[in-house]
């Protein structure tokens, strides 16, 4: 969901699947947020080598993101435009919003 263009990939989508039913995962974001650091935005990647895999502290992830929310990590967490996006090419019927927390506590009940 962090395409930069999301509006051409739900498009293309639209175009390979268009009776396809849509399932959206959504996070928490409190959680997300910390996780999504720890696991993708602790070092610096792609970069030259000088600066690759380098430490970046939170705060200046956080920081970067907050400049580049269209872009960056934070862009994915506007759930309803994606809502919106997928429900306008599919149907509201055909969209389902599921949270990742459920999967967590209960995941056969979430399957």
């Amino acid at each position: 969901m962090t395409s930069r263009v999301p509006e051409l990939s739900a498009k293309r989508l639209k175009n390979y699947t268009p009776d396809a039913d849509i399932i959206l995962v959504i996070r928490n974001q409190y959680t997300a947020t910390p996780s999504f650091y720890v696991n993708h935005g602790a070092f610096v990647k792609p970069a030259r080598p000088s600066y690759f895999r380098r430490d970046v502290s939170f705060d200046n992830w956080f920081e970067f993101n907050k400049i580049f929310t269209k872009y960056g990590t934070f862009a994915s967490y506007f759930y309803d435009k994606f809502l919106d996006l997928y429900s306008d090419l599919y149907g509201k019927e055909k969209v389902h919003v599921l949270m990742f927390e459920e999967f967590v506590n209960d995941q056969e009940s979430f399957i």
